[in-house]
């Protein structure tokens, strides 16, 4: 339905990033058919979420934003709150899933979010990793 994309500059020793650049894309009112053959069957768009009608996108724009600026407010003042608020919806907690990054595949299960903002899985030795980079795809067993 959605990503999110996150880029940082260079990182000294104990210092933060240079600069980091975030960007959400949500897809809207695609019709599955316009995305690659090889994506139609993990994407999907609001749209055909169930909308009776196609979604008016600065509507939506100006909602997600509205929301992006509560939560970093949020974030400022009541961080354990937001983090509660965000593992409460977390698909992917004791699921079965995929981690493709930088060094390949692991199986893993999904453990939550961390309060440093990482994902958390453990892999089939049963060895936790904290991901910063990479995708998560849930398996769905047949």
């Amino acid at each position: 339905l959605g990503g999110i994309l996150t880029e940082s500059g260079p990182v000294k020793s104990g210092a933060v990033p240079e600069f980091l650049v975030i960007g959400a894309g949500v897809n809207v009112n695609t019709d599955p058919d316009q995305f690659p053959s090889s994506l139609r069957r993990k994407v999907i768009s609001l749209y055909h979420l169930g909308a009776d009608s196609p979604v008016d996108v600065d509507t939506l724009l100006q909602s997600l934003v509205s929301a992006i600026l509560d939560a970093v407010q949020r974030l400022a003042v009541a961080r354990e709150g937001l983090l509660a608020d965000w593992r409460a919806m977390d698909y992917l907690q004791g699921r079965m899933l995929e981690y493709a990054g930088h060094d390949g595949v692991v199986p893993a299960t999904g453990v939550g979010l961390a309060g440093d903002g990482r994902y958390v899985i453990r892999d089939h030795n049963g060895v936790e990793h904290s991901i910063l980079a990479g995708d998560l795809n849930p398996i769905k067993l047949t």
